[in-house]
């Protein structure tokens, strides 16, 4: 121990009131209060010019139509300023780390903790805007098994259909965005930037570098959450309200016409739900996902619900899907395997689909932006 640590007053106290202070730190992780932590929140509606300064943004699909709106500056991982103090402090969290995730029985009602993550992802027609609201540690080697992965999916003016949800043949804007942000989290990281310290490909025994292969960025997810919901458009608001108000005022048919709307509201919403968790399942039956997650969860304004614990599956009454909410799970066969002949399907490339890493995305970062801790442990 050099004389700085020596000197360190929480290095004085019992190892065990130290762990309990690595345990608080990781409980206060988990949970998104603390706006200093997170990028705030994007505003598709803001002017062009206030945003765009801000974000990186990278095209793709479509003939370069489809546009992800990253954030011009590296995230940040809450827990990476503890693992870069002391070489004692490092040691002895990454050991409470060790001894947490992998707690026998390996969950929570065995007692242990869960590596959470969390993305906001807001869609607005063409564009797509990802903000990271819970990011513990970049999801490399140890720290690269996540037990959950909450994708809370906002799409706005979702009744402007055209080719969003669906296309001929293929996968319409909204899964095309969805699968190529799943991909870039996969093999770049939270950053969604290619950087050679994090994304070259290291090479396989014979010496090839696979295009799936995302260097030191590995992740695997335990569970996939896609937690979809919809922002109305301000003219269906204002329509809303309109007849609100011939309902208060008595006007005749006001409340059959009121009903219909809002039935048709839920439908369209329903509709578009149903789409892309169909295009999700169709990705991860053509085993996109294989050896990155063992399980994918589609929600349609599900959170509060999946929480209370309903029965997702099928109605044991008559068999049949139940209608509201809408939540389906996929179990991916092979998990964190993958096979060895596995090649990209056909069916989507040709909707340009690009899977593994993509060093067309790289950013002018200098190295020592890389190596300063930001991006990796």
């Amino acid at each position: 121990m050099n004389n700085n640590q020596a000197s360190s007053k929480i290095l004085r106290i019992p190892l065990e009131i130290r762990d309990a202070i690595y345990s608080h730190l990781f409980d206060l992780c988990q949970r998104p209060d603390d706006p200093k932590l997170i990028h705030p929140a994007y505003d598709p509606k803001a002017s062009p010019s206030k945003r765009e300064g801000s974000l990186f943004t990278l095209k793709y699909g479509y003939n370069g139509s489809l546009r992800i709106k990253y954030y011009n500056t590296l995230p940040k991982y809450q827990l990476l300023p503890i693992l870069q103090t002391c070489q004692q402090i490092r040691s002895e969290f990454q050991d409470f780390l060790h001894r947490t995730l992998n707690k026998e029985g390996e969950n929570v009602k065995a007692g242990g903790k869960r590596l959470r993550y969390e993305l906001n992802l807001t869609s607005h027609r063409l564009l797509a805007y990802p903000t990271w609201v819970v990011l513990p540690l970049p999801p490399e080697e140890p720290y690269n098994v996540i037990d959950e992965l909450w994708v809370n999916y906002e799409i706005r003016d979702y009744t402007q259909r055209g080719g969003r949800f669906y296309a001929c043949g293929g996968p319409g804007t909204e899964p095309h965005t969805l699968f190529h942000l799943l991909s870039n989290f996969l093999f770049h990281g939270p950053q969604g930037f290619y950087l050679p310290a994090i994304n070259d490909p290291s090479p396989d025994k014979d010496g090839k570098r696979p295009s799936y292969n995302g260097g030191r960025c590995n992740p695997k997810i335990e569970h996939l959450i896609l937690n979809i919901s919809f922002h109305e458009a301000s003219q269906k608001i204002k329509g809303l309200e309109n007849l609100e108000a011939d309902v208060e005022s008595g006007k005749p048919g006001a409340q059959a016409d009121l009903e219909e709307v809002i039935r048709a509201f839920e439908e369209s919403k329903k509709d578009a739900a149903g789409w892309v968790e169909q295009n999700v399942g169709r990705i991860a039956e053509s085993n996109y996902f294989d050896g990155h997650v063992k399980m994918i969860s589609v929600f349609f304004e599900g959170l509060e619900m999946w929480q209370a614990e309903p029965d997702w599956t099928e109605d044991e009454e008559d068999g049949e899907d139940q209608d509201y909410p809408l939540t389906h799970s996929i179990t991916i066969d092979r998990g964190f395997d993958r096979a060895p002949d596995w090649k990209e399907n056909s069916d989507f490339v040709q909707y340009s689909f690009i899977w593994g890493p993509k060093p067309e995305s790289r950013r002018g970062f200098t190295d020592e932006q890389q190596d300063s801790g930001q991006t990796g442990t």
